[in-house]
């Protein structure tokens, strides 16, 4: 994906934005992962951790 940011002015122009199609197989690891990248700069340790522990189960869960 290709942020339409303009760094002289500060804005987001989503004329030059480029969106990327994500496969509904991915979609519960991506939230899993941003609720653990969130809780990290909320610094709500326990939503990291969950969502880290979310994540830990779903690798092992594949492993098998």
């Amino acid at each position: 994906m290709v942020w339409g940011y303009n760094v002289s002015n500060n804005l987001y122009d989503s004329s030059t934005t480029t969106d990327f199609e994500l496969h509904p197989s991915e979609e519960t690891e991506l939230v899993i992962k941003i609720l653990e990248l969130a809780g990290i700069a909320a610094k709500q340790i326990d939503i990291a951790q969950y969502a880290g522990g979310v994540d830990n189960k779903s690798i092992q869960q594949e492993k098998v």
